[in-house]
């Protein structure tokens, strides 16, 4: 092989070399900008759920000599919202002070709730009335479809009674001034889900 037939081989295998090379840059940029596109993307989305958190409005009353109350939860913003798909409202537990003889009572009651369900049982002074739409039949939760800006969701609440029957003094005791304890799962489509917890206090006619 003469010397001219070398020289136009390793001169094809250079510029073969040089488009591979360059190929391969190109693509990692491609990739650079469009993972930096995706990134740059999602910050945009996270910031616009970030904007769009509800603004709610909580008012509990009590009646009937605090057997029954009502709570009045309302959308009032932001303007961009406007509606939500779907709201679940759930009770949470209350939780006495840590290491005090209510606390200790109250994981006693819990144990003793163990057989019948204590994770369905509200440990607070209200649940849901259970035969209210979208309640489940526990009382912690209620679920209402498509709310508008500036409507309100009316809870009906029934006064809770202890797992214990003899316990029932005690189990006023626990709840007397207590707020409704309430974490707030607000829907639209095509945003991840909103959580707000809020405790509201409860207002007497």
């Amino acid at each position: 092989m003469n010397i001219e037939a070398i020289t136009g081989i390793v001169s094809a295998v250079a510029t073969t070399a040089t488009g591979i090379l360059a190929w391969r840059a190109a693509h990692s940029a491609n990739k650079a900008a469009t993972r930096s596109a995706d990134v740059a993307e999602a910050s945009e989305r996270e910031r616009q759920w970030d904007r769009l958190t509800p603004q709610l409005d909580f008012v509990c009353v009590a009646k009937d000599n605090s057997e029954q109350a009502e709570l009045r939860i309302r959308l009032e913003g932001p303007y961009a919202l406007r509606e939500l798909t779907k709201v679940t409202v759930r009770i949470r537990d209350d939780r006495p002070q840590q290491g005090t003889l209510a606390n200790m009572t109250l994981l006693l009651m819990q144990i003793a709730a163990g057989g019948t369900g204590a994770k369905d049982h509200v440990f607070g002074a209200y649940r849901f009335a259970p035969k209210a739409e979208g309640v489940d039949a526990h009382g912690r939760t209620m679920v209402v479809n498509g709310v508008l800006a500036g409507e309100d969701i009316v809870c009906l609440l029934d006064r809770t009674s202890p797992p214990l029957r003899d316990a029932v003094d005690l189990w006023a005791g626990f709840h007397v001034g207590r707020p409704v304890r309430i974490t707030v799962e607000c829907e639209r489509e095509g945003y991840p889900l909103w959580h707000i917890p809020e405790e509201v206090e409860v207002i007497t006619e």
